[in-house]
């Protein structure tokens, strides 16, 4: 979470917790500018094997009537060692880390000014990423006494390795005068594929007692279509108003593998015998219409306001699970209306206070609901309604020439909350989350720079929906968190940065056995990263981890499996050069 966040209801498809914006590099303003950026990153205890590297090329620029901007870069990552000197599993936590993989990421955009008023945009984004490692988790650690970290051993015989691809389409119009406003609408398709590192179910009756490795492959189109149109000539009152539609057809099929020779084997090899289905193919529709007001009432106040009804349909084919229990599918609905108001008080001209409140609308997981349903369940015994959250948060900002920050509260609730258990069900139970965030940003002198962040939240549930609220799993709830950095312009060309990242304790279970409830203990990273101007470019380096402390992340800690009890990544070199031409 972020802090401030006005609410707003033109986004919906499950932003419950808000939403984040993000920005792909555009055209540059002359006719052609081209910039490369070179990189190597290594750990310290393994130079040939930790060894990897990116190359990214950009070209852009802009035309009489168009622009246009186009990014290749790939990227190779080697090994992972801890601050002892260990590789690290490339499939820590089940889901199969980045070590050891190569991407490729292109992205192209065109542009095309019709008049003075209209714009097309074409976009095409492509990723791909492939683990080709040697190595897996080994499984005679879970027959040692104790805690043990995850260790990795050699010999993997895996034809399917982990696999990502995304490859996204848009196009994008604008009008700048419809309605004396500005319309704007997109189009967009997706196709999606990913591939996890297989999992050994034999221990969960429910997974069929099998070893497998699951893939996600969905399609998604839709588009949306707003005007933002003023009603005062000083743009002080204006209605964003438009719709939103959205498709996704889903699928989430499984390799079995053999496990005689798997075990033969030591666990390192996997021998396909077939396929499944674990969730079967699933389609969603949604609509969404909303309107959102933004009135600039004076100087000293802003208010915003809005609604957004939405309405999902979902269809399921019939299928037979891991376990063998046939499951009838069939459809189902949801709505609803959801609201938001807030406003910013500038209290003077460096500080303003702000508060909202907004609703969000999302779906649980049906995936997870039908991979692991028992005999004779039926899709229309699903809970009918979806989860509707309120958001509440308050909030004052500061922003001055040598300094700027932020402090917020915020409180979340819901009657009908969505909590993922093991091993893959779902509990819809009233939940309430709060918790503060602040950030900081202070210039002090000419060249020293320094600043933070701290985030601090709980959360409860009422598991039996009896007024008993009890803690949230740590999967829903991080301990607090303390980010801080300071940061030296020691000449004109060359700039240093000291960041330091503290993660807290959390331990409020009773039984730590149960997934998701294991104690959290604290840990401090510190990283250094230099940046110096050399020749037509700059030169960056990096130093992650610079004391080469040995910790296990949240996520790790939470395991209740020593296969997945994967420690984080030691001390690691990142240099790179950028330029243009």
């Amino acid at each position: 979470m972020g802090c401030p966040k006005p609410p707003t209801a033109i986004y919906g498809d499950g932003a419950t917790g808000g939403v984040i914006n993000i920005i792909t590099r555009g055209p540059a303003p002359e006719p052609f500018l081209a910039s490369t950026r070179l990189a190597l990153n290594t750990d310290f205890d393994s130079l040939s094997d930790s060894l990897g590297g990116t190359v990214e090329q950009y070209v852009g620029g802009t035309l009489d009537y168009s622009d246009y901007a186009f990014t290749v870069s790939y990227e190779s990552v080697g090994a992972f060692f801890d601050a002892l000197g260990n590789r690290i599993p490339p499939d820590p936590n089940g889901q199969g880390g980045v070590s050891d993989t190569d991407s490729l990421n292109i992205l192209g955009k065109l542009g095309i000014n019709i008049t003075e008023e209209q714009r097309l945009q074409l976009t095409i984004n492509h990723f791909q990423a492939t683990q080709n490692t040697d190595f897996t988790v080994d499984p005679s650690v879970t027959a040692i006494a104790g805690r043990q970290r995850s260790q990795a051993i050699e010999g993997l015989d895996l034809d399917t390795p982990q696999t990502s691809n995304n490859t996204v389409v848009s196009l994008d119009y604008t009008h700048s005068n419809v309605l004396n406003g500005n319309l704007k609408g997109q189009i967009y398709y997706r196709d999606y594929l990913t591939r996890f590192f297989p999992f050994d179910g034999r221990s969960f009756v429910s997974l069929g007692n099998a070893i497998f490795q699951s893939e996600i492959d969905s399609t998604e189109w839709g588009g949306r279509l707003q005007l933002d149109t003023p009603f005062t000539g000083e743009k002080n009152l204006r209605l964003l108003w438009g719709a939103d539609y959205n498709n996704e057809s889903t699928a989430q099929p499984v390799n079995i593998f053999d496990p005689i020779t798997f075990d033969a084997s030591g666990g390192l090899t996997y021998r396909n015998t077939g396929k499944r289905t674990w969730v079967p193919s699933l389609n969603q529709g949604s609509l969404g219409l909303f309107v959102q007001l933004n009135w600039r009432a004076n100087d000293w106040l802003t208010l915003l306001g809005g609604v957004r009804h939405e309405q999902v349909g979902l269809s399921v084919d019939d299928f037979t699970t891991l376990a063998g229990n046939t499951i009838q599918g069939g459809d189902l609905g949801y709505d609803a209306t959801l609201f938001n108001l807030g406003g910013v008080v500038n209290v003077t001209d460096n500080i303003s206070l702000f508060a909202s409140f907004a609703q969000g609308f999302s779906l649980a997981d049906v995936g997870l609901v039908l991979r692991n349903a028992p005999a004779g369940f039926s899709l229309a015994t699903l809970q009918p309604e979806a989860q509707r959250v309120n958001n509440y948060e308050v909030g004052v900002r500061g922003n001055w020439n040598n300094l700027q920050f932020s402090l917020a509260g915020f409180y979340n609730s819901s009657d009908l909350g969505t909590t993922f258990t093991a091993p893959g069900e779902i509990l819809r139970a009233p939940e309430r989350i709060y918790g503060v965030e602040a950030t900081m940003d202070a210039k002090v002198g000419e060249s020293w720079q320094l600043g933070g962040t701290f985030s601090l939240s709980a959360g409860e549930i009422d598991r039996l929906n009896t007024g008993n609220y009890t803690p949230l799993d740590g999967f829903r709830i991080a301990p607090v968190k303390l980010t801080a950095y300071v940061q030296n312009q020691t000449t004109p060309g060359w700039q240093n940065r000291l960041q330091l990242l503290y993660s807290g304790n959390r331990d409020v279970f009773a039984n730590d056995n149960i997934f998701g409830q294991s104690p959290v203990s604290s840990y401090v990273t510190l990283d250094y990263i230099s940046k110096i101007d050399v020749g037509p470019g700059k030169l960056e380096i990096g130093i992650a981890n610079l004391f080469n402390t040995d910790y296990f992340p949240v996520v790790s800690q939470l395991q209740t499996s020593e296969l997945s009890y994967a420690a984080a990544r030691g001390r690691f070199l990142r240099i790179g050069y950028a330029f243009e031409w």
